[in-house]
């Protein structure tokens, strides 16, 4: 089946949001066999929705995103209902719906909740078990479209619920798995694993970002999986943290756990967000004892026992002062390990000596140390997340 996608918005198209919608209809749809082969995003205005539906139609099925809300501008049932020229009808069992999910999740109700009781003539509602919005399956000339609510998380369970009333089941397409890198560029992946992808009959999708690189692997069947995953292992080395697409956090956090070890941070210019990337993992408390935020060197000294002299001479942005705060934190806290960041995460504060992203991060576990020196590039959370990241990174290394 072909598939397209129009999103109804006017803050996708003014950049207040981004459309992710789209993403997760093709990346859902795939599974049941359907192509989407073009989106179209418009306002929420009618006839720029009847248009974009007179181009929509001529494939297998549309889905129209967004727009099914209670208030004015929310004009999608409107849309549909007229292109297909069709009466919108009022259905009291589907406000009815509607009202018990208000009290089940103690929301007042209002006036303008009415809306959510109209559907076009013929078609069915389809659950939305996660929001208020229903959504709308239409059937015509045997074309069908699906109305979804515009929030990820209402459309995602809605879409599926969709599919299953059309009759669509998923088809077999293999066996897909994503990988985890992280130290590695897309184009080198792609060197290493290009070989491998020539020699055997597999699907490889690369899928950078400043944070690492997924790799997305689709094998024919079980038995080649078992066959080539060992030399991918191989040939990428320690830069694969991941056979079953974990972040970096649960994958250190599964290595202390398995070693009954804990840890604890220091940190600077990354300000708590490496505690708070390994504590986002349940069941953390296990092996993450705590963490010192020290963002002045008057409490680098005092709470993580940084030299006063070594600040002065080589200046709070330093491997030697990173290598002491690891080592302070773990002897503080009481942990088997210690980690630390300390840099200049911009977008002010920078010297031709030591630019905006410079960051130096420590680890200490008591027998050995090392640090490791990053000029990150980005906006000032881009290189707080990268700096964060590659100090858990250098946790796992060290570990494995």
């Amino acid at each position: 089946m072909k598939g397209i996608v129009i999103t109804v918005g006017n803050e996708i198209l003014c950049g207040d949001i981004i459309n992710k919608d789209l993403a997760i209809i093709a990346s859902i749809t795939k599974e049941y066999g359907i192509d989407i082969q073009k989106e179209i995003t418009v306002k929420d205005d009618i006839d720029e929705i009847k248009n974009a539906l007179k181009e929509a139609i001529l494939y297998d099925i549309v889905f129209v995103s967004g727009g099914l809300g209670p208030t004015q501008d929310d004009v999608t049932r409107e849309a549909v209902s007229s292109f297909l020229g069709k009466d919108l009808l009022f259905k009291e069992e589907l406000l009815q719906t509607v009202k018990n999910k208000l009290k089940d999740w103690q929301i007042p109700d209002n006036p303008l909740h009415k809306k959510y009781g109209y559907i076009p003539e013929g078609c069915k509602p389809v659950e939305n078990p996660t929001g208020l919005a229903p959504g709308i399956l239409c059937k015509e000339e045997g074309k069908f479209i699906l109305l979804l609510p515009g929030p990820p998380r209402e459309l995602e369970p809605t879409l599926q619920n969709g599919l299953s009333l059309i009759g669509l089941q998923k088809i077999s397409r293999g066996i897909v798995k994503i990988y985890r890198t992280f130290g590695t560029r897309e184009v080198d992946l792609q060197k290493i694993v290009e070989e491998i992808e020539h020699s055997h009959n597999i699907e490889v999708g690369y899928y950078p970002s400043i944070y690492g690189v997924k790799l997305k692997i689709r094998y024919p069947d079980n038995e080649i999986k078992e066959k080539i995953e060992p030399l991918i292992l191989q040939k990428i080395g320690p830069d694969l943290y991941s056979l079953n697409n974990e972040e970096l956090p649960a994958v250190l956090g599964r290595i202390l756990k398995s070693k009954n070890l804990t840890i604890s941070v220091a940190e600077s210019c990354t300000g708590g967000l490496v505690g708070d990337l390994i504590t986002s993992v349940s069941g953390s408390s296990a092996y993450f004892m705590g963490g010192i935020i020290a963002y002045s060197n008057e409490v680098k000294v005092r709470l993580l026992d940084c030299n006063r002299e070594d600040l002065e001479k080589f200046g709070a942005v330093s491997s030697e002062i990173a290598i002491q705060m690891a080592e302070g934190v773990r002897k503080n806290i009481k942990t088997d390990i210690g980690i630390s960041t300390t840099g200049i995460a911009g977008p002010t504060g920078g010297t031709p000596q030591k630019p905006v992203g410079l960051v130096y991060m420590g680890y200490s576990d008591g027998k050995r140390q090392k640090v490791i020196k990053k000029i990150f590039k980005g906006k000032r959370e881009e290189i707080k997340k990268q700096a964060a990241l590659w100090v858990i990174d250098l946790a796992r290394r060290m570990l494995t």
